[in-house]
């Protein structure tokens, strides 16, 4: 089995004129509070957008689990390369209000998830797929 986790980043700074801010401390807290969420999870790889706020937001967790964390561009659809590099593991992947339901979408085939509100920020994709790549759950969650 195959299960994918996915969360858009925490709270970023927007009182900075940057494209890339850091998480403020709202963000920082909520990236803890993710680590916790994920502690019982076996995440096996951390996948992030090459931003500091998703990568903040990883951080807390891949500590916690003792790996690296890789980057992925932008909006990405769900190919075989992908799949077959996370084929039977506990994988996290942290985007952004658009890219996080647009891979969750890819991997469903579908249209289902719109984009994520500005202020939302506690939201979880999970979806777990079989061996032969079937899904076999979807869940959204809300986590505080």
């Amino acid at each position: 089995m195959t299960n994918y986790y996915f969360i858009r980043h925490a709270e970023k700074n927007r009182n900075v004129a940057t494209p890339d801010p850091h998480l403020t401390s709202t963000g920082r807290e909520r990236a803890k509070r993710w680590a916790d969420f994920f502690s019982d999870k076996n995440i096996d790889q951390i996948f992030c957008t090459n931003f500091k706020r998703t990568s903040e937001t990883a951080q807390p967790t891949a500590k916690q689990e003792g790996i690296e964390i890789q980057t992925y561009q932008g909006i990405v659809n769900f190919v075989d390369k992908f799949r077959r590099k996370t084929e039977n593991k506990n994988v996290l992947i942290v985007g952004h209000q658009d890219t996080t339901p647009h891979f969750v979408n890819s991997i469903l085939d579908q249209k289902k998830y719109k984009m994520i509100r500005a202020s939302e920020h506690g939201k979880v994709f999970h979806l777990t797929l079989d061996k032969e790549g079937r899904l076999v759950k979807e869940q959204v969650l809300e986590v505080e």
